[in-house]
């Protein structure tokens, strides 16, 4: 992705996080990077163009973050096990409300119109397969049976609590504490 798809993909997050897919528009984009009437428009001609670019670049700067992770003891571990992957996902989480707020708040806007817009679901389940298959790959070194639907059940859990703590969020939230027993229950089920 070229650096002026990437501020066009910058601005798109912004839009979405401030005012949800309805005020997704190339104008829209273009107001928020300051760039010229039609700039958008240039790089990604239709809106599934630019909702395909955005979920691009919020994906690879997902996998750039999980990359600098799997260097850490985090995941490196050829003990990889249970309490692993609740330190992971605390993480992860922690890093969705905290300084990786605003694409979350996007994800969540593409999220909602996915249920009703086929297109954005099938990008939205083409983006999110480099986290299933993490997540399964995770879930099976940490020792869970039938890893591939319990991944999902993981994933859908800790959706859960973001989106909980966006809505109504608790000042002392601590996401390892609140994901430890979904992980305990999930993985031994």
């Amino acid at each position: 992705m070229s650096t002026r798809e990437q501020q066009v993909a910058d601005a798109a997050i912004a839009v979405l996080a401030d005012g949800g897919a309805r005020r997704l528009t190339h104008r829209a984009v273009d107001a928020a990077a300051r760039l010229p009437a039609g700039s958008t428009s240039n790089l990604f001609r239709t809106r599934a163009q630019l909702i395909a670019g955005i979920l691009q670049h919020m994906l690879a700067r997902e996998q750039q973050a999980v990359t600098e992770l799997s260097r850490s003891s985090m995941l490196a571990s050829s003990a990889f096990g249970e309490s692993q992957l609740v330190a992971f996902l605390g993480v992860l989480i922690a890093e969705a409300l905290g300084p990786g707020r605003r694409a979350t708040l996007a994800r969540r806007a593409l999220f909602a119109e996915a249920a009703t817009d086929p297109v954005v679901a099938e990008q939205l389940l083409g983006a999110s397969q480099y986290w299933f298959d993490l997540m399964t790959d995770l879930v099976t070194r940490a020792g869970g049976r039938d890893a591939r639907r319990r991944a999902r059940w993981l994933m859908a859990y800790a959706d859960g609590l973001i989106s909980d703590q966006l809505a109504r969020p608790e000042a002392d939230f601590d996401p390892t504490a609140a994901i430890a027993p979904a992980v305990a229950g999930i993985l031994h089920a």
